[in-house]
């Protein structure tokens, strides 16, 4: 019980965010049924925006040699790390 009661406190903060605070008081007052219809609206409208975002463009995992080719132009393959990052002072070689 007290575990619930201090992530009440803690996962607005550092985690959850505002929804994570407002559920419990939420599904006390109009029930567990309401909140999981809304929440899984939410959730498909989300699932859908991000499929049609990643699909209109032709990124992802809906077009994955897309990534690669993305992937390919943009990445520098001839950065390298100094000598000094490479090999921190202190450090065994």
């Amino acid at each position: 019980e007290a575990f619930g009661f201090k992530q009440l406190v803690f996962e607005p903060f550092f985690g959850g965010g505002i929804i994570t605070a407002m559920v419990a008081p939420l599904i006390f007052s109009v029930g567990p049924w309401p909140v999981l219809i809304v929440m899984s609206i939410i959730f498909i409208a989300a699932v859908l925006s991000g499929l049609f975002y990643w699909g209109k463009s032709g990124r992802g995992w809906i077009n994955p040699q897309a990534a690669i080719e993305h992937e390919e132009e943009h990445v520098r393959r001839d950065w390298r790390p100094s000598e000094e990052l490479a090999n921190p002072p202190g450090t065994l070689n």
